[in-house]
C-alpha cells in the first residue's frame, strides 16, 4: 500500500485556474524525492487526461454530501497515511478544515480569489458557504493567498489570523506556453493583415465580457476588419452569442469555446484584454506576457494590478466606461502610447515560472 507525505484535494479536472495551478504545482513536485497524490470529488472534466499522464496517483471520494465526502476523505488518509491535506478550493477547503477538527490531520488551504463574489452574492448556497469559510477557515494550520488583495479579504472577511496567511503567486509553466504557441494549428480565424485581439476566461458575469464587446463596438469604423477572439466556456455562452448578433459583431466578435491550446492564438494577437470585475492572480495575464504579448487590462481587485506593476508592463486602466478603455485601445494601436518592449514582457512572466513557485509552495508544505 502506498504511503503519501500530502494529498492535493480538489473538486474535478475541469478547465479552471484552480486545476492549472495543481497540474503546473505537480509536474514540478514530480521533480523532488517526495511521494504526494492528487484527490478528487469526481474523476472528471478535459484536464484529466492530462493529469492522467503525470504518473501521479489519482483518488477519487465520491459522495454528495459535505459530510460523506468528509468520512471519505478521512477514510483515504487513513489507508494511505497521508499526513497533511492541500487543498485548493473553497468548498473543498471547508472539507479539509472538517477534516482536521475531526480527524487531527495538518491542512493547509489555498484561496484563489478576492472574495467579492462571496460578499455580494444573494444565492442562498454561496451565502451558506461564506458562514463556512468564516467560522472554519481559522482551523487551518495555513492559508495561501495568490495577491495581497486576497490576504487582505481573508482578513476582512473570514476570522482567520493573519499570521497565518502566506503570499504565493500563481505558478505559470512558462516554457510550456511557449512550447505550445509555436505548436501547427488551424488559426483561421486569425487574419495576420487585421488587427487582433484576444480574452481568455469563463464565460461568466465576473469576467464581463459585454464591456469588451461595447468597446469592440466603438472601435469598428476605424478598424472594419479588427477581431474579438473570446476563449472560454459558461453559462454566458447564449446570452453573449445574442449580444454579438444584436450589435452586428458577427463578423468581429468569435466565441472560441474551450481550446487545450489556446496559445497559438495569443501568440499571433496584437493584445490581450482584461475586463474582469475581480481576478484572484490573473494566469491569463502571465501566459501573455510570456509570450511577449501586450496586455490592456480595467483595474480590479486582484492579482492583474501587481503583475503589471503600475504600467510598467502593460497598461492598467481604472474606468468602467468602454468610450475610455477603447480609446486606450486606438492610443496604444496607433503608437500614442509606447510601445511594450517584448522581451521585458517575457522576463517579467518568467519570475512566475513553475519552477519558481512550486519550490516556494513546497517550503511552506514542509513548514
Amino acid at each position: 500500500m502506498t504511503t503519501y507525505k500530502f494529498g492535493i484535494l480538489l473538486s474535478h479536472f475541469e478547465g479552471g485556474g484552480a486545476q492549472r495551478v495543481v497540474l503546473n504545482l505537480a509536474k514540478e513536485f514530480k521533480k523532488y524525492d517526495v511521494n504526494f497524490c492528487i484527490i478528487v470529488k469526481e474523476i472528471k472534466g478535459p484536464l484529466y487526461e492530462e493529469a492522467s499522464n503525470l504518473g501521479i496517483d489519482i483518488h477519487q471520494i465520491g459522495a454528495k454530501n459535505i459530510i460523506k465526502q468528509t468520512l471519505s476523505l478521512r477514510k483515504l488518509c487513513q489507508k494511505h497515511k497521508i499526513e497533511t491535506i492541500f487543498s485548493v478550493m473553497r468548498y473543498q477547503n471547508v472539507i479539509a478544515i472538517l477534516l482536521k477538527i475531526f480527524g487531527s490531520k495538518r491542512v493547509i488551504i489555498r484561496e484563489a480569489n478576492t472574495l467579492d463574489g462571496v460578499v455580494n452574492s444573494s444565492n442562498l448556497k454561496v451565502n451558506v458557504l461564506r458562514l463556512l469559510m468564516k467560522y472554519l477557515y481559522p482551523y487551518a494550520d495555513i492559508a495561501i493567498a495568490n495577491s495581497i488583495d486576497t490576504k487582505n479579504d481573508l482578513v476582512k472577511y473570514t476570522n482567520i489570523n493573519s499570521d497565518k496567511i502566506k503570499i504565493i503567486p500563481n505558478p505559470i509553466d512558462v516554457e510550456e506556453v511557449r512550447r505550445k504557441a509555436e505548436l501547427t494549428n488551424h488559426c483561421s480565424s486569425i487574419n495576420l493583415n487585421d488587427v487582433n485581439l484576444i480574452t481568455i476566461g469563463r464565460l461568466t458575469e465576473v469576467k464581463n465580457h459585454k464591456f469588451l464587446i461595447d468597446s469592440i463596438r466603438l472601435l469598428v469604423d476605424n478598424y472594419p476588419n479588427i477581431s474579438l477572439l473570446i476563449f472560454g466556456v459558461g453559462e454566458l455562452k447564449s446570452e453573449l452569442n445574442n449580444y454579438i448578433r444584436k450589435l452586428n459583431l458577427d463578423d468581429n466578435v468569435k466565441l472560441m469555446g474551450f481550446h487545450t491550446n489556446p496559445f497559438n492564438f495569443l501568440n499571433k494577437c496584437d493584445l490581450f484584454l482584461l475586463s474582469s470585475k475581480y481576478e484572484g492572480f490573473g494566469n491569463v495575464v502571465v501566459e501573455a506576457l510570456a509570450l511577449g504579448v501586450p496586455v490592456i487590462s480595467l483595474k480590479c481587485p486582484g492579482g492583474a494590478n501587481k503583475i503589471l506593476e503600475n504600467n510598467k508592463y502593460g497598461l492598467v486602466i481604472d474606468t468602467d466606461s468602454p468610450e475610455e478603455f477603447a480609446s486606450h485601445i486606438n492610443d496604444y494601436l496607433t503608437g500614442k502610447i509606447s510601445k511594450f518592449d517584448k522581451e521585458k514582457l517575457k522576463e517579467r512572466a518568467n519570475e512566475y515560472s513553475s519552477a519558481k513557485i512550486a519550490d516556494i509552495y513546497l517550503k511552506t508544505i514542509f513548514s
